[in-house]
């Protein structure tokens, strides 16, 4: 119980230290920003302007949340940009169209030299989103390349999540055939780009369309190298600087959130990844507003 009121106060405290921008005389800023919600919240609630006074994450979201009917658990929100993606994206999107669609491997390259560029199912521009938010009160994860992060400014770094992709069984050894397995991976997500892929129309035996063209909501994220993992609380570990090369998966394979806590042992820095479990983990400042 202890855990839940401390996690909750802790999250009131942070959307209150946000705000306070002097360092020499921060509880001045402190009071200021107190004061400030209870008018907020008086007016809003005597003149009934729940919606023109609504300060909550939702209220962004309903303002410039882009949504897609297929993912109805989540939206895209600024900042937004539209153009290429560098080498390293486009042959993590190759890589994932081909070992999630039934595309072979000259449909899913994406550097047609001599078809030019129609042939591919990727555009040449896609749309980069900058944050992910999950709806009804869940995580909004920030992009690491589009939104930055200053300890200076006390803003926190809400880039580092947990998530699922498919790894070959046989990776290792190439004469056997693929195995996917679904497994548990944790990295930073660095933005989500969007983009309509021109797929082939598949059907199954029965006839029914199992694959069609459609708009795909991808994430982009630069995967960590587990290090360890508890033996007690189960909570992995990684070493600043230890990566993978960059992935990219749906979005609807994003996990949640994981914060990091830094261990302060002699040598490279490592960090703890935690995950918030159950009420913890939906926790938001709709009640401070």
């Amino acid at each position: 119980m202890w855990c839940y009121w401390n996690y909750v106060t802790e999250r009131y405290v942070g959307y209150l230290a946000r705000c306070s921008k002097s360092r020499k005389n921060p509880y001045a800023s402190l009071a200021r920003r107190v004061r400030e919600i209870a008018q907020n919240n008086v007016i809003k609630m005597s003149y009934r302007l729940y919606d023109d006074l609504d300060l909550s994450d939702s209220r962004e979201e309903d303002k410039s949340g882009h949504y897609l009917d297929h993912y109805p658990q989540m939206c895209v929100l600024r900042p937004q940009l539209h153009g290429d993606m560098t080498r390293a994206v486009r042959k993590a999107v190759e890589n994932y169209l081909l070992l999630t669609f039934d595309v072979d491997k000259d449909q899913a390259y994406l550097y047609v030299s001599d078809r030019g560029p129609a042939c591919a199912l990727v555009p040449p521009e896609v749309s980069h989103w900058g944050k992910v938010s999950f709806l009804d009160g869940g995580d909004k994860i920030r992009g690491a390349d589009l939104v930055g992060y200053s300890e200076k400014n006390m803003t926190r770094d809400a880039s580092f999540i947990k998530y699922f992709h498919q790894v070959d069984k046989n990776a290792r050894h190439r004469r056997l055939p693929v195995v996917l397995e679904r497994r548990v991976a944790y990295g930073q997500l660095l933005r989500t780009i969007e983009f309509f892929a021109d797929l082939p129309p598949t059907t199954n035996d029965a006839g029914e369309i199992i694959q069609q063209p459609k708009t795909l909501l991808l994430a982009v994220i630069r995967p960590v190298k587990l290090l360890a993992q508890s033996k007690t609380l189960g909570t992995p570990y990684y070493r600043d600087g230890d990566v993978s090369p960059i992935e990219v998966i749906d979005v609807d394979d994003i996990s949640c959130l994981v914060s990091r806590i830094p261990d302060h042992q002699p040598g490279p820095r490592k960090w703890a990844l935690w995950e918030r479990h159950d009420a913890m983990g939906v926790a938001s400042s709709e009640g401070f507003d």
